[in-house]
């Protein structure tokens, strides 16, 4: 079978002298995609420091695509990789937008890197998650080994270092939590009664708030509930 003419081309031949991917180039433009290129100086990506191979208009194919829908480009698209920078025991996973912009960074252990490095990372409000073969996860489920309820330890959902996990019920994670929004002591389980002029403390245990007593102290308040704390939460009880 005759070969197509242009240098370097192994495809069959399928029109004057051309495979089929040449002759749809010279019948459009008058020369094939690699005089073309040698006559505009262009054989990547005009766009700046993209290295992928030109496809169109002075574009690769991302951005090719993406100046026709959007009627623009931008370096960073949602599908590149993640980019990790190495610390002294661990890894840190740069999570950005879908403009580039680094947004927030999540942590794993160095041996994790093999496992998570080839996985597309994004962040979801304070989570880190991936998506792959139309799977949705978390990163701490991912570094777990199963999908079950799982505690950060520091309570930072982006701390995905095996130190930091351990499993846990839900009503354990509860106990663990961070101030509620809603909080203005500063301290869980301490609030200040403007009717008693004293600071309460109170527990949630069981669906219910257990009254642990007023103090004119608001430090007396708070031993009151860490006390409380480590009686009926132990280990998961918040620090």
């Amino acid at each position: 079978m005759k070969k197509c003419k242009v240098e370097g081309c192994n495809r069959d031949h399928a029109a004057k002298g051309y495979c089929k991917s040449h002759y749809r180039q010279w019948k459009q433009w008058g020369f094939t995609k690699k005089i073309r290129e040698t006559i505009t100086g262009q054989s990547g990506c005009k766009v700046n420091e993209c290295k992928r191979k030109h496809w169109a208009k002075g574009y690769c194919r991302k951005h090719y695509d993406q100046h026709t829908r959007s009627g623009y480009t931008r370096k960073y698209f949602v599908t590149d990789p993640n980019e990790f920078v190495e610390k002294k025991d661990t890894y840190e996973i740069i999570l950005c937008d879908r403009n580039g912009k680094e947004k927030a960074r999540a942590i794993i252990d160095k041996d994790s890197y093999e496992k998570c490095k080839n996985i597309k990372w994004g962040l979801t409000p304070g989570r880190c998650q991936y998506a792959k073969n139309s799977k949705v996860g978390y990163l701490h489920h991912f570094i777990w080994g199963k999908k079950e309820s799982i505690d950060h330890i520091n309570r930072i959902k982006l701390d995905c270092r095996k130190s930091n996990l351990r499993k846990a019920t839900p009503k354990q994670n509860a106990q663990n939590r961070g101030l509620m929004s809603n909080n203005t002591s500063g301290a869980t389980g301490v609030r200040w009664s403007e009717r008693l002029n004293k600071w309460r403390a109170q527990i949630y245990l069981n669906g219910k708030n257990r009254h642990l007593g007023l103090f004119i102290d608001k430090n007396d308040a708070i031993t009151a509930y860490q006390n409380a704390a480590d009686k009926h939460f132990g280990q998961y009880r918040r620090k």
